[in-house]
């Protein structure tokens, strides 16, 4: 669970994290160019160093069309 929560927080996503509850967001690391990313490319960089699990997740969700309409950069 830390590794997700790093990961997601390395991207620019630790608000996410904080709104699903996942726990504090933590890590000293952040991707130099996460802040000029969309968030739909930080998700898709951040699952994919996450790795295969993941990105089928990602997949799954973009495929539905609810969370990010037009796709991921």
């Amino acid at each position: 669970m830390r590794e997700i929560i790093t990961v997601l927080t390395k991207y620019g996503l630790g608000g996410f994290v904080q709104r699903i509850r996942l726990g504090a967001a933590g890590g000293d690391e952040v991707h130099p160019d996460s802040r000029y990313m969309s968030t739909p490319r930080r998700f898709r960089k951040a699952f994919e160093e996450l790795g295969p699990t993941f990105v089928k997740l990602g997949q799954g969700i973009v495929h539905t069309g609810r969370y990010f309409r037009g796709g991921v950069d």
